[in-house]
């Protein structure tokens, strides 16, 4: 298969988000780790879908989202197709298909698409790709309705020995050239922000 191990995020419930916990020490422990993991459902709940509606299309941009608590760092990435292959539609010449092949081989190594401080002592874990018109997930139907106007998902996964301790995240996206501008959303246990990155600020720094 072109696409790496599934990572599953129905594993995490998004039910203790709800629950009202005492205020004690042990309560508010508990609440820190419910707040991590309720950080990881707002990127893991659902698989990649490329394509999806709501999201912007536009040549040059993409989208990445990344939720981090201790234990794991979680990234869905969103773009168009375009900006990874060059086309919006599935390949069709032997030189397409070539190219489309190693720019799936390449998101498929997040080991360099995402570049976490060492500090965190994070691993890649896994990623799943979502690509229709490639033949990454999507039926027959879904392929035909967006070859011309593609996009790609991608989720990945990274386990950490700590992620709080990571002072940054080097992003390796940019060496599809035709990536321009990068819509970061980070959720934290602490909160969100955004940040925009572009092929001369790589660098995303981390809230301590």
């Amino acid at each position: 298969a072109l696409a790496g191990r599934v990572v599953l995020g129905s594993e995490v419930s998004a039910t203790p988000c709800e629950r009202q916990l005492p205020r004690d020490r042990a309560g508010l422990e508990a609440m820190r780790r419910i707040a991590s993991a309720c950080a990881l459902v707002v990127l893991t709940s659902a698989a990649p879908v490329a394509g999806a509606q709501g999201k912007a299309h536009q040549h040059g941009v993409a989208r990445l989202d990344l939720a981090i608590e201790p234990k794991a760092v979680v990234a869905r990435f969103d773009s168009p197709l375009d900006n990874l292959t060059g086309l919006e539609r599935s390949p069709h010449s032997k030189d397409e298909k070539k190219n489309a092949l190693a720019a799936v081989r390449r998101l498929e190594n997040g080991a360099q698409m995402l570049r976490i401080d060492p500090a965190a002592g994070c691993r890649f874990a896994g990623v799943t790709l979502a690509a229709p018109v490639l033949g990454l997930g999507g039926s027959g139907a879904v392929r035909a309705a967006n070859d011309g106007h593609a996009d790609l998902g991608a989720d990945y996964r990274f386990d950490c020995t700590d992620a709080t301790r990571a002072a940054w995240i080097d992003v390796g996206l940019f060496d599809f050239v035709r990536l321009q501008r990068l819509q970061v959303r980070l959720v934290t246990v602490g909160g969100q922000l955004r940040r925009e990155l572009t092929p001369a600020t790589v660098r995303l720094a981390l809230p301590r």
